[in-house]
């Protein structure tokens, strides 16, 4: 059986995840949960204490102030004050979903 959405098949033979499925263990799961909670409550935390300023997120060239209708409001349209990605975070996200870095290839592929 084949994933209709997600890149995921089971194998017919033992029920369980082929090598190429791209899942995470319930563990991993349950890690990744706390992680986005945390992250959904600093956020609503942030926004409560009065930090509502325009920081859109640059990830690598593509720039979000172009794409947005609201530059006028926000008082940022030119995107001058921005913000990179917060790598603390990143790694994190990456270890909870398997993706660290192999420091054994030493070319900077994931696993």
């Amino acid at each position: 059986m084949n994933g209709e959405f997600i890149p995921v098949s089971i194998k017919k033979k033992d029920g369980l995840f082929s090598e190429n499925s791209s899942v995470i263990s319930a563990q991993n799961m349950d890690s990744l949960k706390a992680f986005v909670y945390k992250s959904v409550v600093d956020m609503a935390e942030s926004i409560y204490d009065g930090n509502i300023e325009a920081l859109p997120l640059v990830n690598g060239s593509d720039m979000p102030c172009t794409f947005c209708d609201f530059g006028d409001i926000c008082g940022n349209g030119d995107g001058s004050v921005c913000r990179g990605t917060d790598l603390e975070k990143q790694t994190e996200a990456d270890r909870i979903l398997g993706k660290e870095k192999s420091k054994d290839k030493g070319k900077g592929k994931s696993k």
